[in-house]
This record gives C-alpha cells, sequence and structure tokens, in this order.
C-alpha cells in the first residue's frame, strides 16, 4: 500500500517500509509515528488535534444518547396516554 495518509497508515499496519534517500527500511510503526512527529509535526499539535477528535466524539455520542433518551421518553407517554384511553373507554362501556 501506498499512502500519504499519515492516520490511515498508523492506524492499520504493524510496519512500513520507508524509502528515504534511495534506500528502503522496514521500520515498526512506533518508530514511524514517533519519526513523523519529530520531522513534521509540534508536539503539542497532534496531542491537540487527538483531543479534538475525542471530545467531538464524545459530544456526538452524548447527543445520540439525549435522542434515545426523547425518543424513549415520547414512547412511554404515548403508551401513557393510550392506557388512559383505554380506561376511560373501558369505564364507558360499563
Amino acid at each position: 500500500m501506498v499512502s500519504h495518509d499519515f492516520y490511515s497508515i498508523a492506524n492499520s499496519v504493524d510496519y512500513v517500509l520507508y524509502v528515504e534517500e534511495k534506500t528502503i527500511r522496514r521500520m515498526r510503526i512506533r518508530s514511524f509515528r514517533k519519526m513523523i512527529y519529530e520531522k513534521h509535526f509540534d508536539k503539542d499539535y497532534l496531542e491537540l488535534e487527538q483531543k479534538k477528535k475525542e471530545l467531538e466524539k464524545k459530544r456526538k455520542q452524548k447527543l445520540k444518547d439525549e435522542k434515545r433518551a426523547a425518543e424513549k421518553k415520547k414512547k412511554a407517554m404515548k403508551a401513557k396516554k393510550d392506557d388512559e384511553d383505554l380506561k376511560q373507554k373501558m369505564e364507558e362501556q360499563k
């Protein structure tokens, strides 16, 4: 696989064949990640990006949970109303 996407490489493989100055090196992904961080990124930048992604993931999950809770509450209220209507119909038949 040839890729320029750091995250797809870092999250999907065990080893990387790294081509540099007409030589090929086999690197463990941990060494590769460390090298890329040192050469191309500010140390704090990647940490901040990762934290942002985690925060956004948590927000999405919270919104999903709130939506599910609202749907569950709506179903419970409908069931309660249906029970009340049924009781009222039964009383009317008496």
